[in-house]
């Protein structure tokens, strides 16, 4: 730590640097009793300690990035039974460095996501310091209001609503019905 911190700032580092550890063994615990050919615990937490004293943080490997993203998806509030955690697609794309790359990476997921109309459960990981995506999520499901009840993406129900509002669509009247007999006058 550096000399210039005040002592209440050390300990601030220090509980964090702490807080970090103790967050890192018990994933990387629970990551090698679920692997055992990963190799050695006690090897990667040497390598993570010093990581973690050096920089403050550390990187995941590339099959502990996918195990945590698999258990994220499973222990989340999403998560149905339908969704197969275990067949998650775990991109990694830390390296992508540029806005190029990033956007590249987007359209790639969005590629293996749709799979030739087969929906397949995706999720593209870039660094936390690699260009930003300005919303959300690159596609949203659907959700409207029916009989009361919200179907789809609940957070998305006002939507349709919203954006035909926002793009001057309006509501189209109901169509007349007219009579069988094409001599018959159109009821409105």
């Amino acid at each position: 730590m550096s000399p210039l911190l005040h002592s209440a700032d050390k300990q601030w580092v220090t509980a964090l640097l702490s807080t970090e550890l103790v967050a890192a063994d018990e994933f990387l615990h629970r990551y090698h009793r679920a692997r055992p050919r990963a190799g050695n615990v006690r090897t990667r937490l040497g390598e993570v300690r010093a990581q973690i004293a050096e920089t403050g943080t550390y990187e995941h490997t590339r099959a502990e990035l996918a195990y945590g993203a698999r258990i994220a998806l499973r222990d989340s509030d999403v998560y149905t039974d339908g969704i197969p955690w275990r067949g998650l697609l775990v991109r990694d794309l830390r390296l992508a460095a540029t806005a190029t790359e990033v956007a590249t990476g987007c359209v790639q997921h969005l590629r293996f996501a749709a799979s030739k109309g087969r929906i397949r459960p995706t999720v593209t990981i870039f660094a936390p310091d690699s260009p930003r995506l300005i919303n959300e999520h690159l596609i949203r499901y659907a959700g409207y209001a029916q009989h009361g009840q919200v179907m789809g993406d609940r957070s998305m129900s006002r939507s349709p609503r919203q954006c035909a509002r926002w793009a001057g669509v309006r509501r189209p009247r109901a169509a007349p019905s007219t009579c069988c007999r094409s001599s018959c006058a159109t009821i409105a």
